[in-house]
């Protein structure tokens, strides 16, 4: 269940742009956030749009300095052709940022899409963890004790003199407790594997709480670059001198705002090209760092054979779980049969009952534990993420 995933061509060109340290050497571009190297250029790549408004300012003073020096400057000329270009610059420019407030919603659209996928897998992730401990618990406290009170009592000579009997008796409910043993066991390495905490959480509460104010705010500035290009279109045609020298004034703080912001953007898009060419990389690097290599193969790839499948790394703890249990349950039922002819109910009575429907319920919670542990769900989450952040958001 790979998929033939392709680069998008934005993810291409982002990921092709020079990746540059403070000294100008070229550097690694592969997706590591945990590089300063990395961090460092995308640092500079951001610096970009930070110096072109600085020259762009530089280019405005030397032009205003040099109109505020001639003395020749003559009066009285017209400026219908200026009033034509400001005119047609101003809709462009409004047409342009209109674009942008679609845009933006898209954009926050995806980052809703993609929250709320990683929400989904970390909901997973706790289900799996919940289950796996209150199954353990449910087999120490329950099934075990039942298990080894019957043994206490078949073990007491007194209630059965045939000895052939009392061993096969025995032996079924030593193999039970075993499997039961055996089926925590496995409970328990499968909850310690995921025992380390997510870092998914403490990842969200920070994307969620930078989305809940980039939006609103991009969208306030973007509807006030509007406003601004109205102004300007309103003094250019009434030819109102005050809207044209606010116009001036407000036109330069948005543009120092806009430069700015796309030093934010720049370093955001180059480092989600870099990430989008190799995103199956990137995910199991982060995946092998917290729950291991073969947990993180098994999740990005999905094998799509059967019994490749079923022998993921977690998997194999479940299955071999339902293995000893189901062992058990026909232990049980093999003494129950026993005890009905050599036993008196009230030995083995509400005992054997009250086992038997543990391991039902714990047969049944290995059922659901399987599904939840099946690559399937997480790999279609995963294709997800990879369409919300490579083609959405991008």
């Amino acid at each position: 269940m790979d998929g033939d995933y392709v680069p998008s061509l934005l993810a291409t060109f982002y990921h092709s742009l020079p990746h540059v340290n403070i000294t100008f050497q070229l550097v690694n571009s592969t997706f590591n956030p945990r590089s300063d190297i990395y961090l460092e250029s995308l640092g500079v790549a951001a610096s970009v749009p930070a110096v072109w408004l600085l020259l762009t300012l530089l280019i405005l003073l030397s032009y205003l300095l040099s109109r505020c020096c001639d003395k020749q400057l003559r009066q009285g000329r017209s400026l219908y052709c200026h009033r034509w270009v400001l005119g047609v610059t101003a809709f462009i420019c409004s047409a342009t940022v209109a674009v942008g407030l679609y845009g933006n919603d898209d954009v926050h659209n995806a980052f809703l899409r993609f929250s709320t996928t990683l929400r989904a897998v970390q909901h997973n992730i706790d289900a799996v963890k919940d289950n796996s401990h209150s199954l353990k618990l449910n087999l120490e406290t329950q099934s075990f004790p039942l298990a080894d009170r019957l043994t206490e009592v078949v073990d007491d000579g007194k209630l059965l003199p045939n000895a052939t009997i009392q061993r096969l008796a025995l032996e079924l409910l030593h193999g039970t407790t075993a499997n039961i043993n055996r089926s925590i066991d496995d409970m328990t390495l499968l909850y310690e594997r995921l025992l380390p905490p997510s870092p998914l959480p403490p990842f969200l509460r920070v994307f969620d709480t930078v989305e809940l104010y980039r939006w609103p705010i991009t969208m306030g500035l973007l509807s006030a670059f509007i406003l601004l290009c109205l102004i300007l279109i309103f003094g250019v045609i009434r030819r109102i001198r005050c809207l044209l020298v606010m116009f001036a004034v407000l036109g330069l703080l948005m543009i120092i705002i806009s430069w700015c912001t796309a030093s934010v953007y720049v370093a955001v898009a180059m480092a989600m090209g870099d990430a989008c060419v190799d995103p199956a990389g990137v995910i199991e690097r982060l995946i092998a760092n917290q729950y291991g290599a073969d947990v993180a193969d098994y999740y990005i790839h999905c094998p799509v054979d059967g019994a490749v499948k079923e022998s993921g790394p977690f998997n194999n703890f479940v299955r071999q779980a339902r293995l000893n249990i189901e062992k058990s349950e026909q232990l049980v039922a093999e003494f129950a049969a026993l005890a009905e002819m050599h036993y008196s109910p009230k030995d083995v009575q509400p005992s054997l009952d009250k086992l038997t429907r543990s391991l039902k319920t714990a047969t049944q919670n290995l059922a659901t534990l399987a599904g939840l542990v099946d690559c399937a769900p997480l790999h279609r989450r995963y294709l997800d993420v990879l369409d919300v952040v490579c083609n959405k958001a991008l």
